[in-house]
């Protein structure tokens, strides 16, 4: 109960011991001070400096030796009124420092397209960037017309802009544009643009309504939270639909592919996108190397490479190799995806490709 009275009004763990002490022992040397409160002896010194300068130590010499003792504890209280004074006497300016400072949160609410259209304007002032979390289909479906003209005028004004869909086809594809997919599981009701010291909530069903909060600290933290989902390099899809938006986004990025084992079940399970996937791949010259295991039959098409290792080395996931990211994919009994965006990662796997490609057997199929 005195150690922690004593450390809440502001004494350290070993001032309180040595305070303590001195007040037991009366009047004692560091020696005495130092095996009663359990202090090093050098260290003893230090901490009594201390408490004499704050007024509750005082020392006596006697045959050329220092003896402390402990100033009343009435001390305390009379430490604690001095600082109490000198606070209320600087009081009426620092309170004048906090409403000074104190950033007012300027809260507006619009409803309908011409209210979301005002909002979406407002954003297209920026000189910095707009963080949109998470673009999704109602977009364009409540504001067909507008939302094409938003995108242009992104574009016209060189606005830089990130961006979160689920789908990549609700992204926009601007020269000044970065934009990812995210899982499902990180899909919310509210379209989120931030910008400069804004942040526009856009609710889409069962009515448009669309809420502008101008203030830097919410719009601080918006920033944060979308920067940490941004900077995340460790991302799962799950389900047949989320990845098939995951393998859309390698071929979307028109960098080299590196295939380990690409599997039958690919087809199998996407018979359609499949043939899209390829067509892709085709008609933007993307360079493709695959290896597949010994024995299996296929064709390839003309920007891509097949050669063949032993069935021993083969994975039981396929990986993708693009763009600094590594992609495994799981078949069975669901589909699943991890997507890792890790340079060191991907150049360890890359150079594993590399060296398992240069042994590997040429397709000798057209």
């Amino acid at each position: 109960m005195r150690e922690s009275a004593l450390k809440r009004f502001g004494l350290s763990d070993k001032e309180t011991k040595v305070y303590l002490s001195c007040l037991e022992l009366s009047s004692a040397s560091v020696t005495e001070i130092s095996q009663k409160s359990g202090v090093y002896r050098t260290l003893c010194y230090e901490v009594l400096d201390s408490l004499m300068h704050q007024g509750l130590v005082s020392y006596t010499i006697k045959q050329n030796k220092k003896y402390y003792q402990a100033a009343s504890p009435e001390k305390l209280v009379s430490i604690l009124k001095e600082k109490e004074e000198v606070i209320k006497s600087v009081l009426p300016e620092l309170k004048k420092l906090h409403e000074y400072n104190k950033e007012p949160v300027n809260v507006e609410i619009f409803k309908d397209k011409e209210g979301i259209k005002t909002i979406l304007m407002d954003s297209l002032k920026t000189k910095s960037e707009i963080k949109i979390w998470e673009l999704n289909k109602i977009f364009k479906k409540k504001l067909p017309i507008y939302s094409q003209q938003y995108k242009n005028e992104i574009k016209k004004n060189k606005i830089r802009s990130k961006i979160f869909a689920t789908e990549e086809k609700n992204l926009f594809n601007l020269p000044n544009n970065l934009k990812k997919i995210i899982p499902k599981n990180y899909s919310t009701p509210v379209t989120t643009f931030t910008y400069d010291s804004k942040v526009a909530m856009i609710i889409f069903e069962p009515s448009l309504i669309g809420i502008l909060i101008n203030s830097s600290d919410i719009s601080d933290h918006f920033k944060e939270r979308f920067n940490l989902i941004w900077d995340q390099n460790i991302l799962v899809y799950n389900g047949k639909e989320e990845v098939k938006e995951a393998i859309w986004a390698q071929v979307k990025s028109k960098t080299t592919l590196k295939i380990f084992g690409a599997k039958a079940r690919f087809s199998q399970i996407y018979p359609e996108f499949s043939k899209k996937y390829i067509r892709y791949i085709d008609n933007n010259s993307i360079k493709t190397k695959i290896l597949y295991p010994k024995g299996r039959k296929v064709r390839v098409s003309k920007n891509t490479q097949a050669r063949f290792v032993s069935k021993k080395i083969q994975h039981p996931v396929s990986i993708t190799l693009y763009d600094n990211k590594v992609h495994l994919l799981i078949w069975e009994p669901e589909p699943q995806s991890i997507l890792i965006k890790n340079l060191h990662f991907h150049n360890l796997y890359e150079n594993y490709f590399d060296m398992l490609w240069k042994d590997a057997e040429k397709n000798q199929l057209s």
